[in-house]
């Protein structure tokens, strides 16, 4: 499997009959060690939570929307591009409802000054998505 960005490194024995070793799986491991432990912190944060039900539903849902969001970046990686302009659309889509999410989290914590100049962030951060997937990400560079 050829990964960009994922160099093979050859193990040569004498007669030019080396091996070739993938470096991909030093990447899988970080993936799924990465994703153990959101989940484990997620499940951490929901148990804590079970007692406050918007809290437990932020939870979940956060969590939800981050795996539907890693599955859709996974397609994309491997869409022909052809496809890749709808998952381009729900991947800004999944980003925008976990930046509202955190966004409205966050700022209903904090006095009115500071969650004004949170939403603030949060609306350049959406419009600043859109941007560089949908008006940047127009050029003839099948990769972007």
């Amino acid at each position: 499997m050829n990964l960009p960005g994922v160099a093979e490194v050859s193990h040569g024995g004498g007669g030019g009959a080396g091996r070739s070793l993938n470096r991909s799986w030093g990447i899988s491991l970080m993936n799924t060690a990465g994703l153990v432990f959101l989940t484990y912190s997620s499940a951490a944060a929901a148990y804590r939570a079970r007692s406050d039900p918007w809290t437990l539903g932020f939870v979940v849902s956060a969590y939800s929307t981050l795996m539907l969001l890693f599955w859709f970046l996974r397609g994309f990686e491997v869409a022909p591009p052809e496809k890749r302009g709808k998952l381009k659309l729900v991947i800004w889509l999944l980003s925008m409802t976990l930046i509202s999410m955190f966004t409205y989290r966050v700022a209903s914590m904090m006095p009115f000054g500071f969650a004004v100049v949170i939403w603030a962030t949060g609306a350049l951060t959406m419009v600043a998505g859109f941007y560089v997937l949908f008006v940047l990400g127009t050029s003839k560079d099948p990769d972007f």
